[in-house]
């Protein structure tokens, strides 16, 4: 907010403070020494113009341009009230809760699915699983056939790293563009540690306070196809980007930006975070906003991985998703101007 000069009698600070509502600049007139009022305008950018206005109301106040503008921004004032009331009404916020509070996935068919079929395979990679590419068990043959990379593409990335190590989705199987997102980390061959439930269990939480309310607030097929997308941003900036840039140098990539074997849903929800913060922002209309404490609980845990304090994350796939949920909550705020 930026005072742009004073006005000597509150008469004609309200004439000209509903003048400019009525150009579309929102500003306030406070009493300031002397009897005077001074004028406040809430938008930089619209700084100098009303500037510029208030030079012209000063050599006229009495121009009829003026006095006819109570009315007008009367009724202006009034439209921003209703609209106001109509979206404090839709408003909706999305806190940290347990699972028994709330309406649960109530509604939220796609994100019910989502965290069944996570939940699924997970539980057929540990108890199906012989951690064997020689007899492998049906747990391993499904991640092997749903990973980013196929086990031969992975282990030709592994002996010699080239940009081109994606030949198994060259020759048609897309799916794995997408389908990383819905994999978890399994215990290793002899069970012993706990990040792996740790790993599905702080996903599944998380999808369990974003989803369902947006996917209530935007449409099951509008939330089925923003998980597409932001899957596909995630797994493609985790998958590819370390091909381009990092060559040979496994040691950096796998301790900083994760490895080419990734898994997990953390990049996509990531990308659920940004849509929301920036449409938000940017439509008043959404009727959706996160509590606070969930923007600082992903926000640091976002850069303890990126500065190596998780170990081998997959730092990319949460960047990319990231950006992509900010850049089409922003573009769906855009469009329903």
């Amino acid at each position: 907010m930026r005072q742009i000069g004073k006005l000597s009698s509150e008469n004609e600070a309200a004439r000209f403070t509903d003048y400019l509502l009525t150009l579309g600049i929102h500003s306030k007139a406070d009493p300031a020494q002397q009897g005077e009022w001074s004028v406040w305008i809430h938008e930089e950018n619209q700084v100098e113009q009303a500037r510029t206005e208030l030079e012209a109301f000063r050599s006229n106040p009495d121009d009829a341009r003026y006095r006819k503008a109570s009315d007008e921004a009367a009724g202006i004032r009034k439209m921003e009230q209703l609209r106001e009331k109509e979206r404090r009404k839709n408003i909706h916020e999305v806190k940290h809760r347990s699972p028994g509070m709330g309406t649960g996935t109530t509604g939220a068919p796609v994100t019910r699915g989502i965290l069944t079929l996570c939940i699924g395979i997970l539980l057929l990679g540990v108890f199906d699983s012989n951690y064997s590419l020689q007899e492998p068990g049906i747990g391993d043959q499904v991640y092997n056939a749903l990973s980013f990379l196929s086990p031969e593409d992975l282990f030709a990335y592994l002996n010699s790293p080239e940009p081109n190590s994606l030949k198994t989705i060259e020759r048609g199987q897309v799916w794995r563009l997408i389908t990383p997102a819905i994999l978890h980390q399994r215990p290793a061959p002899n069970h012993q540690g706990m990040g792996w439930i740790l790993h599905i269990g702080f996903n599944m939480y998380m999808l369990y306070m974003l989803g369902p309310t947006l996917e209530r607030r935007i449409g099951s097929l509008h939330f089925l196809l923003l998980n597409l997308a932001l899957a596909i941003a995630s797994n493609l900036a985790q998958g590819v980007i370390p091909m381009l840039l990092y060559g040979t140098d496994l040691s950096v990539y796998e301790r900083y930006y994760g490895g080419v074997n990734f898994l997990g849903y953390s990049g996509v929800l990531y990308g659920l975070f940004g849509y929301i913060w920036a449409r938000s922002n940017n439509d008043l209309t959404f009727g959706l906003r996160m509590d606070q404490s969930s923007y600082v609980i992903l926000m640091v845990w976002f850069f303890l991985c990126w500065f190596g304090m998780m170990g081998g994350v997959a730092n990319l796939a949460h960047t990319g998703g990231l950006v992509a949920g900010l850049g089409l909550g922003y573009v769906a705020a855009i469009m329903r101007r």
